[in-house]
């Protein structure tokens, strides 16, 4: 099946309110209209633009700020648009967008962040002067200034620059988990007052409790412990210590902690016990429901050598088919996103990264800056250790993606060492919400991998794709039995070793 065209680019923030108005710049109805300047009313993302828009000027050729626009669509000067309005700060003297009482949105900003976050004189200003200044640095204050509006916010911002609140991962453990929090543990990091630490090992030893606290016997709680903070946290933080991080092996140890907890209500339900549980309650188990009831394997197994449980069985469980999609789609699909201007570069990028060399989102996501090389000339990229020329028209769209890496206006991310930054200071995007952006695409993520990895053995020898990319030697095999190819390279003396 041939994909259709990728959808237009989505829009950030509030959609628009279809009203009765009609914005004379952009042609689109709106609720209402406001002045830009007297007697110019736009629509609120027009006049964002044109207040946002510095450069030089299509009549005059001045460096300053372009409200206006000539009969092009050139952006102009507040003068040369014959516009009665004066838009330099009456503090600063910059032409920069008004916000308040003749103030432009920086100024605005440093009065709130100072109302907020008063002066000490103690270890905690320096803190306070590195926060200052990295909001300050932002390129849509505005955001900020709403951001502070929040009482929650105000409280953990003044604690931490007075010193209330110490700038410790200790005491910033003791408080609320909240999403608030999270941003500002990770803007400290980012900013060095903090030691760096993987946020899905926090996140997921902060979850352990929450989910052990569910189940009601005492026996099956202390089993559900153990098997979490033995078995699972301690792989998690040795991950958190390797490049990938720790989110993949979060993610799959909160499945099966998650399944065994399913499992120990069920055998509540029925009126047992982990240590007086039978095969026959495991095939039940089984029989009944999801196929994610399988992961319960290594819980049993865990259970079994620390003597909780009896020795049961777990068959394997078969993979009856194996999602991949046609060739020539995935040929359609790679054309398709290097055309997509009207979509962001980010989104486009990593689907090709899937699409051209099967890498999963788990590690596209945590892919430092450092695995990209470009030049004038060319560009190339490592996943493992070689270096991998680009294509011409991907080397392209990388270039674009690291003209603008940062996922929106407000952030700066020259200290973020990820290919593609996340929503949290110092972060990389979240699996999920690659996910999320390729599925909008209508892209088959596993379906697009797989078939990536049987086009590239079939090119290649099995090995050297698995060296390459970072795969494993077994894995790379199947792929290549997939296509047929094994033997016949082996028998006609072509494949190496």
């Amino acid at each position: 099946m041939t994909p259709e065209l990728l959808p237009q680019r989505p829009t950030r923030g509030r959609p628009r309110k279809e009203g009765a108005h009609l914005c004379p710049r952009c042609q689109q109805t709106t609720t209402r209209l406001d002045n830009l300047a007297p007697g110019v009313k736009l629509c609120r993302s027009c006049i964002e633009t044109a207040l946002h828009t510095h450069g030089n000027c299509a009549v005059c050729a001045t460096d300053r700020l372009l409200p206006g626009q000539d009969p092009s669509g050139s952006p102009i000067c507040g003068d040369c648009a014959g516009y009665s309005r004066d838009y330099r700060c009456t503090r600063c003297s910059n032409e920069r967008a008004p916000y308040r009482r003749g103030l432009c949105e920086w100024c605005s900003l440093a009065d709130d962040l100072d109302t907020t976050m008063l002066h000490v004189d103690d270890d905690s200003d320096q803190i306070r002067e590195t926060l200052r200044e990295h909001f300050l640095a932002a390129a849509r204050p505005r955001s900020i200034i709403r951001w502070l509006q929040s009482q929650q916010v105000r409280h953990l911002l003044a604690g931490i620059a007075d010193g209330s609140i110490a700038a410790t991962h200790e005491a910033l453990d003791d408080l609320p988990q909240t999403a608030t929090l999270r941003h500002i543990r990770a803007l400290l990091i980012d900013r060095g007052h903090l030691p760096p630490q993987d946020a899905a090992l926090a996140r997921f030893a902060a979850w352990i409790p929450t989910k052990i606290d569910t189940i009601e016997s005492p026996d099956s709680r202390d089993a559900l412990r153990r098997f979490a903070t033995w078995h699972h946290l301690r792989k998690v933080r040795d991950c958190a210590a390797l490049p990938r991080g720790a989110a993949s092996a979060a993610h799959n140890a909160k499945q099966e902690i998650t399944v065994a907890s399913n499992f120990l209500k069920w055998l509540a339900d029925r009126s047992s016990t982990l240590r007086s549980c039978s095969q026959s309650d495991i095939d039940d188990w089984l029989a009944d429901g999801p196929t994610t009831r399988y992961t319960v394997k290594n819980f049993l197994t865990f259970t079994a050598q620390s003597q909780l449980s009896p020795a049961l069985t777990v068959p394997r469980r078969t993979v009856k088919t194996i999602r991949r999609i046609d060739a020539e789609e995935r040929l359609v699909w790679i054309r398709r996103c290097l055309e997509a201007e009207q979509y962001p570069a980010a989104p486009r990028l990593i689907a090709l990264l899937l699409l051209v060399f099967g890498q999963p989102i788990t590690r596209i996501a945590a892919m430092p800056i450092t695995a990209v090389d470009v030049d004038d000339s060319t560009a190339r990229i490592r996943f493992v250790d070689d270096w991998i020329d680009l294509p011409a028209p991907i080397a392209a769209l990388l270039t674009q993606h690291l003209a603008n890496r940062a996922p929106t206006s407000t952030r700066t991310v020259d200290t973020n060492p990820y290919l593609f930054p996340g929503a949290r200071p110092g972060e990389h995007v979240h699996r999920h919400s690659i996910k999320l952006a390729l599925n909008r695409l209508g892209i088959d993520l596993l379906g697009s991998k797989n078939t990536a990895l049987d086009e590239l053995v079939a090119s290649m020898p099995a090995p050297m794709v698995a060296d390459a990319l970072g795969f494993s030697y077994n894995a790379m095999a199947q792929h290549e039995g997939f296509k047929g190819l094994r033997f016949e390279r082996y028998v006609s003396g072509r494949y190496p070793g």
